[in-house]
């Protein structure tokens, strides 16, 4: 099973919002998503983002501040500040077991932070950048940054080969496998898989559960044109929880809101928002 992980508000609160989830093929299987959007008139510009476990590359394709920043995933619902306002602006969204961006410092250390990607990652090229602001769209970009993919994507270690295991067991088991599965199944210690898990995800492996099963939740109800207690019982016993008030509490601990509280949010911000698709491209 794979992971595609939603970040809704970036669309409801920016315009021309355009995105291509891209097949998992060999070469770009760390890739969960590339999107495009431009933000709104503002004299201080922020967005919305919730927990998905991945690290965001976003470029602003503006002449006057060009620029690549790293997102590392929130542990919890987060305004993103620092958006230059009616800028254009290209992301690419890595899973969150990649191994293409080579960052420097244990994701445990940088997670639910910002950071210029030069810096934090050994194999980020500054040309790059300008590559991409000198393209004349959003499809042009893609193909840009895949040709250059290729070249990234580096020797993965075996401790990294583990993580990678993990992460797609959680990935399979919708967020129910536990600890000690995973550490029977790997061979190594509980406390090695935790360490492994915040040195590559930055979670520990019951956090990065939660996250899963929030994801899977939010996907849910956004795919919905009605939200029924139907849907609600459908996504519990999809996800492992216990009853409804387990699902409430884990999924507003996330988002700070209950899941009927946020998709009212999103329904009350969808007349405002210019949405594209580019899903069958």
């Amino acid at each position: 099973m794979l992971f595609f992980p939603s970040q809704p508000e970036i669309a409801l609160n920016t315009y021309d919002y355009t995105e291509f989830q891209p097949p998992r093929s060999s070469w770009n299987k760390d890739i969960a998503l590339y999107y495009q959007f431009r933000t709104k008139e503002a004299t201080s510009y922020a967005i919305p983002v919730i927990p998905d476990g991945c690290i965001d590359c976003i470029f602003c394709c503006e002449p006057a501040h060009p620029e690549a920043v790293l997102w590392t995933s929130p542990s919890v619902r987060k305004i993103q500040p620092d958006f230059k306002e009616n800028s254009l602006y290209f992301g690419i969204r890595f899973i969150p077991e990649q191994t293409t961006l080579q960052v420097k410092s244990p994701m445990n250390e940088i997670i639910d932070q910002n950071f210029p990607a030069e810096s934090v990652t050994a194999n980020f090229d500054t040309a790059l950048l300008h590559q991409i602001f000198e393209c004349n769209s959003f499809s042009e970009r893609v193909k840009l940054f895949e040709s250059i993919f290729v070249n990234m994507t580096g020797r993965v270690r075996y401790d990294h080969k583990i993580i990678q295991y993990c992460s797609r067991r959680i990935y399979a088991s919708n967020g129910t496998v536990t600890v000690r599965q995973l550490s029977e199944e790997t061979g190594y210690s509980d406390r090695y898989v935790r360490n492994k898990f915040a040195e590559y995800i930055g979670f520990s492996p019951k956090q990065f559960c939660r996250i899963v099963k929030f994801q899977n939740s939010v996907k849910k109800i956004i795919r919905q044109e009605q939200i029924t207690q139907e849907l609600f019982l459908e996504i519990i016993q999809e996800n492992g929880y216990y009853d409804h008030a387990h699902f409430n509490r884990d999924f507003k601990r996330l988002a700070g809101v209950t899941p009927t509280q946020f998709n009212k949010f999103l329904e009350r911000r969808k007349p405002e928002a210019a949405v594209t698709a580019d899903r069958a491209w």
